[in-house]
C-alpha cells in the first residue's frame, strides 16, 4: 500500500522535473531569439546551440530535439521577451543568469560576427534578467574580445 508520504514525495519529484523543463524551455526560447535576431539562422549558430545544450545542459540528441520544438512553440507564443526573461530570472541565481547571458553572447558570435540586431536582442532580454551592469558589460566585452582574437 502506498503511503501518503510516498505519494507526496512522487508529486514533489514530478513538480521539480516540470520546473526544470520550464526553465530549460524558457532559456532555450531566449537563445533562439538571439540567433534569429539578425534574420538569418546560421548553421554555426545552431551548432553552437546544440553544443551548449549537450555540454552545459547535459541533454542527448532526442532531448535536444524535444526541447527545441517546445522552445520554438514558446517563441511563437511569447508576448514579451522581457516578461519571459523575468519569469526565467526569478527561478535562477544571479550566477546562472550571468551564465545564460554568456551563452547569448557565445551564440551571437558563433557566426564570427555580432550583428546590431543580436546586440539589441540581448540587451532587451537582459533588461528582464536583473543582472548587475558590471556583469552585463563584462560578458559583452569578453564576447567581443574573443571575436576580435579570431
Amino acid at each position: 500500500m502506498t503511503t501518503l508520504k510516498a505519494v507526496t514525495a512522487q508529486i514533489k519529484r514530478s513538480l521539480a522535473i516540470a520546473s526544470d523543463l520550464d526553465i530549460q524551455t524558457a532559456a532555450v526560447t531566449l537563445m533562439l531569439k538571439v540567433i534569429e535576431a539578425d534574420g538569418h539562422v546560421d548553421e554555426l549558430e545552431l551548432a553552437s546551440l546544440v553544443t551548449i545544450l549537450r555540454s552545459k545542459f547535459g541533454l542527448d540528441a532526442d532531448e535536444i530535439q524535444i526541447l527545441l520544438g517546445r522552445a520554438k512553440y514558446m517563441s511563437q507564443r511569447a508576448k514579451s521577451l522581457r516578461a519571459l526573461a523575468y519569469s526565467l530570472s526569478v527561478k535562477l541565481s544571479e550566477k546562472d543568469r550571468v551564465r545564460i547571458l554568456e551563452y547569448f553572447w557565445q551564440l551571437a558570435a558563433a557566426d564570427q560576427r555580432i550583428d546590431d540586431e543580436e546586440r539589441e536582442m540581448i540587451d532587451t532580454i537582459v533588461s528582464g534578467f536583473e543582472i548587475a551592469p558590471a556583469e552585463i558589460s563584462k560578458a559583452r566585452s569578453d564576447a567581443e574580445q574573443k571575436l576580435a582574437s579570431l
